[in-house]
């Protein structure tokens, strides 16, 4: 039961940022909790890099800093 509980998470988290990859909102939103904008330097670097290391894509200081998950990794 747990394991199904984590896929249907682990697919609408993955739905929920594909989604806010669409978004034309013109500010680059976190692709974990699609709320939090990615604060960009003018060259389009970050100066604080959070990655998650499941989906390794660069998040928001609150969603980053996950530790691997033992079923991805």
């Amino acid at each position: 039961r747990l394991e199904e509980e984590y896929i249907d998470l682990a697919t609408k988290i993955e739905r929920d940022a594909s989604l806010s990859e669409l978004a034309d909102t013109g500010v680059p939103l976190c692709p974990l909790c699609n709320k939090m904008e990615l604060t960009l330097n003018q060259d389009g670097s970050r100066s604080s890099m959070n990655v998650c290391v499941d989906c390794e894509k660069m998040t928001c200081t609150r969603c980053g800093g996950y530790q691997t998950s033992v079923t991805t990794r």
